[in-house]
């Protein structure tokens, strides 16, 4: 089984596969107008796991890079349909783009925070200068004019074959609990190596005497049970 001793400053990166790129820009088509956009976790895990994305994270280099995606997607007809103090989500046709506001920096300061090896992947996307209209956006993709590189974790073709989840930290691990509970779901399989390591992140990081501690990681969670029928997404 594979260890939690993976390398997590470890990271390869290679050109991005032309159906990645089409499938970003078919889910959201205002990313040539996006400054500086990093596309990432479920996102590119879905397209190479074969699956249908759920939603498409947006991730910056700067909080004004963030701002600026939120007033594009406000102006093309996104949305809102949730924020919080760490991200905003925006609906159109169907398709949920949800722009993170808690974590900025470049790629690899990024995915080297994602908790599993099969989620810690971005896709950053360079367009053409005069990709501009929604004509120009398919004759790029078609010309080869849309280039992108995908960044991953060293272990991520091999552990999203095998479907294992390998814990590589998280500053959030009780969101990581609850996610693994997801993935497992999903057919994903864990070792009780890295049950252990996600539990001993939660005794060390989570302080469940202090309310703002408390507060911080169960943001988004039901601590009191009042939705204990519903199943877990």
């Amino acid at each position: 089984m594979a260890s939690t001793s993976e390398s997590r400053s470890e990271f390869l990166s290679r050109d991005a596969p032309q159906p990645l790129l089409n499938a970003a820009i078919v889910w959201c088509k205002e990313l040539v107008d996006i400054e500086n956009a990093i596309i990432a976790g479920g996102f590119v895990r879905a397209f190479y796991a074969g699956e249908t994305p759920k939603d498409m994270d947006l991730y910056f280099r700067s909080s004004t890079d963030a701002e600026d995606a939120t007033d594009i997607l406000e102006q093309a007809g996104w949305e809102k349909v949730f924020a919080s103090t760490t991200a905003a989500t925006y609906k159109k046709d169907d398709k949920l783009v949800q722009v993170v506001t808690y974590l900025a920096g470049e790629p690899e300061e990024i995915i080297e925070k994602f908790d599993f090896t099969v989620c810690a992947a971005c896709l950053t996307l360079n367009f053409d200068d005069q990709t501009e209209t929604t004509q120009e956006i398919a004759d790029a993709l078609t010309e080869m004019r849309v280039t992108g590189k995908v960044l991953h974790h060293k272990a991520f073709f091999e552990h999203l074959a095998g479907r294992v989840l390998v814990f590589i930290g998280s500053e959030l691990p009780l969101s990581s609990l609850k996610r693994m509970v997801k993935y497992i779901k999903r057919g994903y399989n864990i070792c009780d190596e890295n049950i252990i390591a996600i539990s001993q992140a939660i005794s060390h990081t989570v302080d469940f005497e202090d309310a703002s501690s408390l507060e911080r990681h169960t943001l988004g969670m039901d601590p009191d049970g009042n939705r204990r029928i519903r199943v877990i997404d």
